[in-house]
């Protein structure tokens, strides 16, 4: 059998054998995105993790974890005041397919 040196072909392989996983990678790409959505805007306006932190009335750490994607659902209303301090909106979008485009 010949074998692929594709990463992303022999990943969708993988996950596709194993839902359980899948989920779990899925959510990954999701906490990522948002790390790097909040990193780019406060950034973008030249905050601190502090500042930032302080304008959403939450802990420094809190802005730490969602920057370094490592949050569970209960941050969902610590990224509402986080965009609110940057006078921004959080949008939730249920779309089609994934990264590795997934059925």
């Amino acid at each position: 059998m010949a074998r692929t040196k594709d990463f992303m072909k022999v990943l969708d392989k993988r996950l596709r054998q194993d839902p359980e996983l899948a989920v779990l990678v899925d959510a990954e790409l999701v906490r990522s995105s948002i790390a790097r959505q909040i990193y780019a805007a406060r950034t973008q306006r030249h905050l601190s993790q502090q500042s930032l932190a302080k304008r959403a009335g939450i802990r420094r750490s809190v802005i730490a974890d969602i920057e370094d994607a490592d949050f569970d659902g209960d941050t969902i209303l610590a990224l509402a005041r986080i965009a609110k301090a940057m006078k921004l909106q959080v949008f939730v979008s249920f779309e089609r397919g994934s990264a590795l485009n997934r059925p």
